[in-house]
């Protein structure tokens, strides 16, 4: 959760650097960490003892950036430096409902680039079955050799963000 910029629930000041502040996790609540103290743990909104938000904190099996392992948990790719941290069981559901629309159209996009090419393919050889004109035949070669390869390309990303805990 980004902290920086809002208002503590408390002292109504903002919060310059997250590290000051945390949070509720009961109520999503920003606080500094010195006015959580003085209040005795207590959330002014929710009125119950604070509830730590680093106890909901969900870990992904792997970067969702460039699929590296992530073992042991970390809030942040070693390769890559990217988020493999969620605040809750709920975010991370969320990322992972977002990732398996984007591993279907990834999908439907390599097919319809291989459909494409096939298309490319036989256009080459009906070309061939008369004189060809080399322009085309070239401009043909290059859209099916381009089309090909970002079909895989894009189906095999599918297949991998599919695979991603």
């Amino acid at each position: 959760m980004q902290l920086a910029g809002v208002h503590c629930a408390l002292c109504q000041k903002n919060v310059l650097v997250d590290s000051d502040a945390t949070w509720c996790a009961r109520c999503a609540t920003v606080l500094h960490c010195k006015c959580l103290a003085a209040a005795g743990g207590t959330c002014p909104v929710c009125r119950a003892p604070y509830d730590q938000p680093e106890r909901h904190f969900v870990f992904s099996q792997e970067c969702p950036e460039c699929f590296e392992p992530n073992n042991p948990s970390q809030p942040h790719c070693t390769a890559c430096a990217a988020s493999t941290r969620w605040d809750n069981q709920a975010a991370f559901d969320t990322f992972l409902a977002h990732l398996k629309e984007t591993a279907r159209l990834y999908l439907l996009r390599g097919l319809a680039e291989l459909t494409f090419a096939a298309l490319c393919l036989v256009a080459l050889i009906a070309m061939f079955t008369e004189a060809p004109r080399f322009g085309f035949v070239g401009a043909v070669v290059v859209a099916l050799i381009f089309f090909s390869a970002d079909g895989i390309s894009c189906l095999l990303y599918s297949r991998q963000v599919r695979k991603f805990r």
